[in-house]
């Protein structure tokens, strides 16, 4: 990889829009801006092209729920204890050391304290005062949030026919939050085994964008269920037309929306990454603070873009940390 990083780096200076505008074909165009996004610098593209080409991208087994429950697992066999329902509500500091949490008005004790959540929401919200260091400021200054509205749809026929992935451009677009949508991309689970009754099919569909203050104003004014019946009615629409053998045959449909995200993740904005421009390099951060001993980070927020593969990477190794400062011999291979 190391010789094609130099040609690389030109990908860096323009967008996926831009880059898409060398081709003539339309529907290369539309492929090309759909795969991770036309705000994203060209490298991004490549990267994610190359991954999925060399094997080296797949989609879990169980998606998000089944990789939590099997770490989960892993974790309790270890010895670890999970307490569910208890989000924390502050990190205790005492003389420049994190030595404690209070959870529900109660303070745990601890060692060390390792933040997995939102770093840019953590920092601000679980210390008094908020935890303040040079690369903390930095992540908040140059972090653009890339968030979504995420469209689930339950089907009463069998998809398995058709392709994993669906993108059809629209034959007449619509307004999202001052967004023109002008193509539906659809992902198909009909190969997957248990994500359906048999003769079922399960679709996903992803809008992206920050809305998350659209969807705030309208949950303070009392219209955010009429907005997501609204919102997936229109995608059910243009369903219909992409693919008629889905009309009337609907069983369940669920929004979810950067507010859902920010509820059950604790996420700044419901991001779970963040946009790498034009212009923007991948950033790393530190995994220990600068100012306060015996407390790590990890997550998505450590590298840019983020995602689930820099969650997984950055909790290894603030693992590392751990171990290297208390004189603990790492071990990180699966028995």
């Amino acid at each position: 990889m190391m010789k094609i990083l130099p040609k690389m780096s030109s990908y860096d200076k323009i967008s996926v829009s831009e880059y898409s505008k060398r081709f003539h074909h339309p529907a290369i165009r539309c492929l090309l801006t759909n795969v991770v996004g036309e705000a994203y610098n060209a490298s991004a593209l490549f990267f994610t092209l190359g991954c999925l080409a060399s094997g080296d991208g797949a989609y879990l087994e169980g998606g998000s729920l089944g990789l939590a429950q099997r770490m989960a697992k892993r974790f309790n066999q270890l010895g670890g204890k999970i307490l569910y329902g208890s989000p924390v509500d502050q990190v205790i500091v005492e003389h420049n050391r994190a030595v404690g949490i209070i959870v529900k008005g109660q303070r745990i004790n601890a060692d060390a304290i390792i933040i997995t959540s939102d770093t840019l929401s953590a920092t601000k919200k679980l210390f008094a005062p908020a935890l303040s260091e040079p690369w903390i400021e930095r992540m908040h200054n140059n972090t653009k949030l890339a968030a979504c509205t995420f469209v689930s749809i339950g089907v009463e026929c069998d998809l398995s026919n058709l392709p994993e992935d669906l993108l059809f451009p629209l034959k007449k677009s619509f307004t999202f939050v001052g967004q023109e949508i002008t193509t539906l991309s659809l992902h198909n689970y009909a190969g997957y085994p248990g994500y359906a009754p048999k003769g079922c099919s399960t679709l996903t569909t992803i809008i992206t964008g920050d809305t998350y203050e659209f969807w705030k104003a309208k949950k303070e004014c009392g219209e955010y269920d009429k907005e997501k019946e609204n919102l997936g009615n229109s995608i059910l629409a243009f369903l219909s037309q992409v693919l008629p053998q889905t009309a009337g045959k609907v069983a369940v449909i669920d929004v979810a929306t950067p507010l859902t995200y920010e509820r059950y993740c604790g996420t700044l904005h419901g991001s779970w990454m963040a946009v790498t421009e034009k212009g923007t390099k991948s950033t790393a951060y530190p995994l220990t603070s600068e100012s306060t001993k015996s407390l790590y980070f990890a997550g998505q927020r450590l590298q840019t873009p983020g995602g689930l593969p820099v969650a997984v990477d950055t909790g290894r190794r603030a693992v590392q940390y751990l171990c290297k400062d208390t004189n603990v011999v790492f071990q990180g291979k699966l028995r």
